[in-house]
């Protein structure tokens, strides 16, 4: 099966009528393009054994209400656990799990998508509202709110497929992932959108160096996605710089003083890294249809639907280490000094999806959260992990702590 999270991006490239028959659930729109081609085949649903997945709190925790928590214990007349209340503290404005705080920040996002959490602040997009026809409507926004809680701030509006963001501590950046898309930007108080790069052909993965706003460009339908590029704008707007081209769906992208890292969503792609002034790509690991990326001092990690897994490899290149598997459908990345972070999308007898982490040199992964409705993107701070969840009835800002 061709999941629907994946298939959103190649529905958008192809046909957008279909944009919705091939989602398990029927109720949410995933993060866009993290599946390959239209070639792709669907991944095997056995997988070889690992180890089994620690659900914190016990193998006997079973999944929560709406909240989509894993509960334990019996429920006290306010809701909340017996026992649980006083490990998370008075201060715990959402449910109490296992010693969890789960708060919903905000809730009614028409399908928020990508997140970052920079200080006291969270920013997200909302990718906009998608009819019942699967036509996504111009509604789609940037938003911030503090990350305590509170009411969230729109930055930007009336916008169509904003995917992904960066910030730095003047502006918030983002891609408007469709034909003769964009990269734009909103100062982080609010103000007059700016288009830094047009006529970009689906514009997604973004990253901030040095003054310069890097992104991917999938690539042109006419090509077949073969012309693909990496290239970089002044924050201030100006003629893009080509630092990568002729590359093959280039999706997510990461970037630091060692290069630009990006994940090329073809059945035989990879993750592949450039100088970030240009240069010869490098191949750093074959990969069949790599999905998000992160990179920390010394490694880059990433997700792969096809192979069901969350991977890493040194910058250096060499041998990938799998670092979980059998996982259903992995998406959205963030890593901390300790642990690296995803959600996946869809999990069997889950109630919907769930949120995880593992170790960075290696481990049994741990559970978070489950039954989330279509989670897609994840970030952390020094003490929550935060995710979207993309359902078309109305998306959720979610915030869990400790992470």
């Amino acid at each position: 099966m061709f999941r629907f999270r994946y298939s959103m991006a190649i529905v958008a490239l192809t046909a957008p009528s279909a944009a919705f028959v091939a989602c398990g659930s029927g109720s949410s729109a995933g993060q866009g393009p993290s599946g390959s081609d239209a070639s792709v085949q669907a991944p095997s649903e056995a997988g070889p054994d690992v180890a089994t997945t620690v659900i914190e709190g016990g193998p006997d925790a079973t999944a929560g209400g709406d909240d989509g928590a894993l509960d334990t214990g019996a429920a006290d007349a306010a809701g909340s656990f017996v026992g649980e209340v006083d490990a998370c503290g008075s201060d715990c404005t959402g449910v109490c799990t296992r010693g969890r705080c789960l708060v919903t920040l905000a809730s009614g996002q028409p399908i928020p998508q990508a997140i970052v959490v920079v200080g006291t602040t969270v920013y997200w997009a909302d990718r906009g509202t998608v009819t019942n026809a699967g036509t996504i409507l111009n509604d789609g926004r940037i938003m911030k709110m503090p990350a305590v809680g509170g009411t969230p701030t729109t930055l930007a509006s009336g916008l169509q497929q904003a995917q992904s963001i960066a910030v730095d501590g003047v502006n918030v950046y983002w891609t408007s992932w469709k034909a003769n898309g964009a990269v734009m930007s909103v100062p982080i108080d609010g103000g007059a959108p700016v288009t830094l790069a047009a006529v970009q052909n689906y514009p997604l993965g973004i990253g901030l160096l040095a003054g310069s706003v890097y992104f991917s460009n999938n690539g042109t339908l006419a090509s077949g996605q073969t012309d693909g590029t990496i290239a970089r704008v002044p924050v201030d707007g100006g003629t893009p710089v080509v630092v990568a081209s002729g590359q093959r769906i280039p999706f997510d992208l990461a970037v630091d003083s060692t290069g630009v890292y990006w994940t090329s969503l073809v059945r035989d792609g990879g993750i592949m890294q450039v100088p970030v002034d240009g240069g010869t790509p490098l191949t750093l690991a074959a990969q069949d249809s790599p999905g998000n990326i992160a990179i920390d001092s010394t490694s880059v990690y990433w997700t792969s639907e096809n192979e069901r897994a969350v991977m890493k490899v040194s910058k250096a290149g060499g041998a990938p280490v799998t670092l979980a598997s059998n996982q259903d459908a992995p998406a959205g990345l963030a890593v901390d000094s300790t642990a690296v972070y995803w959600v996946d999308y869809s999990v069997p007898d889950a109630g919907g999806g769930a949120v995880l982490k593992a170790p960075l040199g290696g481990g049994s992964p741990v559970t978070l959260a489950t039954g989330q409705p279509g989670p897609v993107y994840v970030a952390v701070d020094s003490t929550s992990v935060y995710w979207t969840n993309a359902n078309l009835d109305g998306g959720t800002l979610m915030k869990l702590t400790p992470k």
